[in-house]
């Protein structure tokens, strides 16, 4: 009986054996080639001592800004890629999350390269302009605001090109950041600081940034330096005017 057990347990070690060895062949089968791209990059925590160097208010401040900050990268997603959630469906996490260091389908330390089946050649247009837009088009299209950094060119009913103002086009997410300006504006004790985020709010409703871009280059003492709106243009590959939030 002893002997017996003894060589069921080998068996059943023997049986745990090859299937560990199995499914070790098998993961490695699976592995994804996104691994290797994804392990070029590495993760870098940024800290502060915000305990020590900032006022209450000032620390409620920095919450406001992160939620700012979360809005307008939507924003950006919106503008580069579209709809984020559509990268909920794909299977392979190591591509996911290759394609949300990228935001979109492209690696842009490659030349904007795709790396998500299905998807092609980046449109230089990205989404500020119509995808089936051609240069004649546009040089056609008679608007004084066409190649505003702060519009996006869209279609009307009949097909013909719009400019839309961004705070029109956006006018949900800006309703948001400009409520939370306000509470920020209430907390702010640095008069740099305030000024910049009350002309800031008044650029995000007109689109016209220069005088609160002016107030953040004249904010000299505040112990937090925040900065937030539509502001390069590199994204537009088509005219190189839109900026990315």
């Amino acid at each position: 009986m002893g002997k017996r057990m003894i060589n069921f347990s080998a068996a059943l070690l023997g049986v745990a054996t090859m299937a560990s060895s199995l499914c070790s062949c098998s993961s490695q089968q699976k592995e994804s080639p996104m691994k290797a791209k994804v392990e070029e990059y590495a993760s870098v925590e940024l800290k502060s001592d915000l305990v020590n160097n900032l006022s209450d208010k000032e620390k409620e401040l920095v919450r406001i800004f992160f939620q700012v900050g979360k809005i307008t990268d939507d924003l950006f997603w919106k503008q580069t890629f579209g709809d984020k959630s559509k990268l909920d469906t794909i299977t392979d996490s190591y591509a996911k999350e290759f394609a949300m260091i990228h935001y979109g389908a492209w690696n842009r330390l490659d030349n904007n390269k795709p790396f998500l089946a299905g998807y092609g050649e980046k449109p230089d247009v990205c989404n500020y302009y119509p995808l089936d837009i051609t240069e004649a088009e546009f040089n056609a299209f008679e608007d004084e605001n066409k190649d505003s950094w702060y519009t996006v060119i869209r279609r009307n009913e009949d097909g013909s090109p719009k400019s839309v103002w961004y705070h029109e086009a956006y006018a949900p997410e800006i309703e948001r950041i400009c409520a939370l300006l306000e509470k920020a504006v209430a907390l702010a004790e640095d008069p740099g600081l305030k000024t910049y985020l009350e002309k800031r709010i008044e650029a995000f409703k007109t689109d016209d940034y220069l005088a609160s871009d002016l107030a953040w280059m004249d904010m000299k003492d505040s112990k937090i330096d925040f900065v937030t709106g539509p502001i390069e243009t590199y994204d537009d590959k088509f005219r190189e005017t839109k900026a990315s939030y």
